[in-house]
């Protein structure tokens, strides 16, 4: 595993590609980014799930066709974690993008990957961040409002016998 010094308060991403060109160039690209604080890299699945076991990340920027673990079969094993990371795929290979989303993939960008486009999957994991944590709220607000008006239902029933019906 590499790891780049983090810049601070920011994403720490996770790049594994079994090409190590690959994983200097997007490992450099994301670290230019400034809603990234720490890029680390491996060039193997099996080498990303032991450092996942240490680490916690909040995105990997995923390769699927590698030898032994492809990128495929290892988001299947990340997606039985608690929390599991979010995935962007980036690979060569348009056809299995249906298959990548079917596993909740935030993004599929194609290589050779330009920037722009880097920075847009990026965007689209905060985003995602975002709108995550407004569910949560909401959930924990419909909560709240379907226990007042069971409560309001409950105190209707005792004091007025229940709904009436025109």
């Amino acid at each position: 595993m590499t790891t780049t010094a983090p810049s601070g308060a920011g994403l720490r991403v996770l790049v594994v590609d079994d090409e190590k060109p690959t994983v200097d160039e997007l490992t450099w690209l994301l670290q230019r980014d400034p809603r990234v604080g720490e890029a680390l890299s491996c060039t193997a699945a099996t080498e990303a799930l032991r450092t996942l076991q240490e680490t916690e990340v909040d995105a990997i920027f995923l390769d699927i066709s590698m030898p032994g673990l492809s990128g495929l079969e290892l988001a299947q094993i990340l997606s039985r974690f608690k929390q599991p990371p979010r995935i962007v795929f980036v690979t060569a290979h348009e056809q299995h993008a249906v298959e990548a989303f079917d596993l909740r993939a935030v993004d599929y960008v194609l290589k050779p990957v330009r920037p722009e486009r880097l920075a847009e999957a990026v965007r689209r994991k905060l985003v995602l961040e975002i709108a995550g944590a407004q569910d949560a709220e909401f959930s924990s607000l419909h909560k709240a409002y379907s226990y007042d008006c069971m409560i309001g239902e409950k105190i209707w029933e005792r004091n007025f016998g229940g709904f009436f019906s025109p």
